[in-house]
């Protein structure tokens, strides 16, 4: 089974540690992160979510793209904050 986690790729984070356990019972997993790949890319993505909308719109689209591209069978959304076009756009 395939499974989608909408969460942070960081070591040692529940999304880590679900994701462990799932690989572990032999199901396929990846992690889907928001954030920016570099050093402060989790204080620029709150900055530029916080202030900007549009931001906040085209990375929830890109998120719910790139997850459908990977054609799991669940989706599992861990952050706290995720837009609800991103969740919309999964259901569809």
């Amino acid at each position: 089974m395939r499974f989608a986690i909408l969460g942070s790729t960081d070591f040692d984070s529940i999304e880590f540690h679900l994701q462990d356990s799932l690989r572990f019972l032999g199901h396929e997993v990846r992690t889907f992160d928001f954030t920016f790949p570099f050093p402060k890319g989790k204080a620029v993505h709150y900055w530029l979510k916080r202030f900007s909308e549009n931001y906040d719109i085209r990375k929830g689209k890109q998120m719910a793209h790139e997850v459908l591209e990977s054609k799991p069978d669940i989706v599992i959304g861990v952050y706290r904050i995720i837009h609800p076009i991103t969740i919309s756009l999964i259901k569809e």
